[in-house]
């Protein structure tokens, strides 16, 4: 189980929590050692480990095959590592795994339009976390898995302020 504190403690401090917490509903179901593989740019095959030293055995068979996965809590993927200085084994620290991710979604967030308003903004910035491209998460469907969380009630606490 993850809580809201916990996520603040480990976020990148300017996205907010909300957003991280819809992320890791999504992506994880909230597990912190979910392994997704992918393959031709979509998922192939899904683990949930029930340690960390499992689910690092699991991914790095599938990276060594020459897959990329996707680890932890908001699923960051193995082609970001390098990028991120990082390994398999700080990718799946929970709390590393919340701060990176969020870190590479703020990144793309922070490239979009600010004439775009800013749902459009994190709408196009869940897309680009999904597939590295601010249209095609429209076009597979990612970013309409959100849609429930952008009706009146929470359209105002995913709304990145301060930008």
């Amino acid at each position: 189980m993850i809580d809201t504190l916990f996520i603040e403690q480990c976020k990148n401090h300017i996205v907010p929590t909300k957003i991280v917490k819809m992320i890791v509903q999504e992506e994880s179901s909230k597990n912190p050692y979910a392994v997704n593989v992918n393959k031709d740019g979509k998922s192939f095959i899904s683990f949930i480990p029930k340690t960390k030293d499992e689910a690092i055995t699991i991914a790095q068979s599938y990276i060594n095959a020459g897959f990329s996965v996707d680890v932890g809590y908001m699923q960051l993927n193995s082609d970001n590592f390098k990028q991120l200085n990082t390994t398999l084994e700080n990718a799946l620290e929970p709390c590393k795994n919340i701060y990176l991710s969020s870190t590479i979604f703020y990144n793309f967030y922070k490239d979009t339009s600010k004439k775009d308003s800013s749902i459009t903004r994190v709408q196009k910035s869940l897309s680009a976390y999904n597939t590295g491209s601010y249209e095609l998460g429209f076009k597979n469907g990612y970013v309409a898995k959100y849609d429930k969380y952008f009706e009146e009630k929470y359209y105002k606490p995913v709304l990145i302020k301060n930008l």
